[in-house]
């Protein structure tokens, strides 16, 4: 949608239209629409994190939202619910949007229980859920509250840090210290991030 236009002269000077908002929004349609009728399958857009997104995305979601043209797509839109009021344009947004169509649909999701956090970490490392293993679960579960994407980050940096690794005279994975220095080497940026 932005045209570059170079003079009758060749010279080197570029001439650049810069759309309006409105034209920017009508070309994005129209461009998912003819993505989307060319597909055998719906596509599915998956947007994150939109607790942080400025009011002109917000706008641009409104309109790809609220289209009647657009078929054979699904948005998915994740947010955390703890960082967004009533009054957050992403809520307004989804509240207009879901007042018209029957086809939107909320989802909670919650932290991971120590049980599922233990299970998750015996899978990953290929051990049994024993004692050994419940005390690294419960290290990295202290830490991450059961927020799979943190615990994720946790074991991530177990292992840089060299208190989590792959032992290839057993091949196996180890942790050679305590509940206590477990939790101490993982930093709060983990959750933080």
């Amino acid at each position: 949608c932005v045209a570059v236009i170079a003079n009758e002269k060749g010279a080197n000077e570029d001439l650049t239209v810069h759309p309006t908002m409105s034209a920017i929004k009508e070309c994005t349609l129209q461009l998912l629409c003819a993505i989307c009728r060319a597909l055998d399958n719906p596509l599915i857009i998956f947007l994150d994190d939109l607790q942080w997104a400025d009011e002109a995305s917000m706008d641009m979601l409104n309109v790809l939202l609220t289209s009647s043209e657009l078929k054979n797509l699904m948005f998915i839109c994740a947010y955390r619910s703890n960082e967004v009021d009533v009054e957050h344009s992403f809520c307004k947004l989804m509240d207009n949007v879901a007042k018209g169509d029957e086809s939107v649909e909320k989802m909670e999701l919650f932290s991971l229980s120590p049980t599922s956090i233990t299970s998750f970490i015996a899978d990953s490392v290929k051990k049994e859920e024993d004692t050994e293993m419940k005390e690294l679960s419960s290290a990295v579960y202290q830490t991450t509250m059961g927020n799979i994407f943190f615990t994720k980050q946790a074991l991530e940096e177990l292992v840089r840090k060299n208190i989590l690794f792959y032992d290839m005279m057993c091949f196996e994975w180890r942790w050679v210290v305590t509940k206590v220095e477990l939790a101490n080497n993982m930093s709060a940026d983990v959750v933080e991030s």
